[in-house]
């Protein structure tokens, strides 16, 4: 644990819009057929799947950066393509 805080970075709360994902950003997609889905863009360490915590180095977390409302994001995973649709920045 030391040597993790040695290394932080802290990244400054950016006075931006919500108008581009960015990391920190609450983003609200939908894939056609499934039900929205609410995703938190965060750093590595703080990644977690499960609670819908993505890291920005992630394969969906890295394709949806600095998009923007309205975009459809291509993303390839392992198990395939798949298209999100960005509903909402928060």
């Amino acid at each position: 644990m030391e040597e993790t805080l040695k290394r932080v970075k802290v990244i400054e709360q950016r006075n931006n819009s919500s108008d581009e994902v960015q990391i920190g950003s609450i983003v609200v997609v939908k894939e056609e057929g499934y039900p929205k889905e609410i995703i938190h863009i965060v750093g590595s360490k703080e990644a977690d799947p499960g609670s819908g915590k993505l890291s920005y180095e992630s394969p969906i977390g890295s394709a949806l950066l600095e998009h923007k409302v309205g975009d459809i994001v291509r993303v390839k995973t392992p198990e395939g393509r798949i298209n999100f649709k960005i509903i909402e920045i928060k």
